[in-house]
């Protein structure tokens, strides 16, 4: 078994790498690295170490190699499932513009994740969605439209976060304000 840590992330989110570097108070560094998607180059951020004890304690976890393709959700007392879904809709979801005017919430993984990211937001504004296989590879996704849907789901999830990802903040910060989406350069 392998007792490295990997955490990769698109570039514009390395700031969060640098948040997790000083909690585990690692000091070496977030490195940039050169990766190709459908014959594109993109950055990827990297923090990479070797720890037994924080792989170890990841994995009592449930947080495990390749966890995108077999994490079920995690069931937690009701008053935490939100931040809980908030940091999910971090790491693998998207706010985004839907026209020029509306917004839009998706959520990328595996098939149990996006089932029951789709109960879960039904049970908080009514919004009905279906996750559905995705067109490419073997993910899942489930999309969210309407602009009350979309404000009460932003509302609910990063109305009090004390800890998001900066970008999606950013973002949940203009749709409760009721701001459209910034027009595409």
């Amino acid at each position: 078994r392998a007792h490295k840590l990997s955490i990769g992330l698109a570039w514009k989110d390395c700031e969060i790498l640098e948040v997790i570097k000083s909690e585990l108070e690692y000091t070496g560094n977030v490195r940039k690295v050169k990766m190709k998607y459908k014959s594109e180059d993109y950055f990827m951020a990297l923090l990479q170490f070797s720890c037994l004890q924080v792989v170890n304690d990841l994995r009592a976890l449930g947080i495990v190699e390749n966890k995108s393709l077999i994490l079920k959700p995690w069931t937690g007392p009701d008053h935490l499932m939100r931040h809980y879904w908030r940091g999910v809709v971090d790491g693998d979801g998207c706010l985004t513009s839907c026209g020029e005017s509306q917004w839009q919430m998706n959520l990328a993984g595996n098939e149990f994740i996006t089932k029951a990211f789709g109960t879960y937001c039904q049970c908080v504004s009514g919004t009905k969605a279906q996750a559905r296989r995705a067109q490419q590879g073997n993910g899942w996704k489930v999309a969210f439209g309407g602009r009350q849907n979309v404000l009460s789901l932003v509302t609910h999830f990063y109305s009090d976060a004390t800890i998001s990802l900066a970008r999606k903040w950013s973002l949940a910060k203009r749709i409760m304000a009721g701001l459209p989406p910034e027009p595409k350069s």
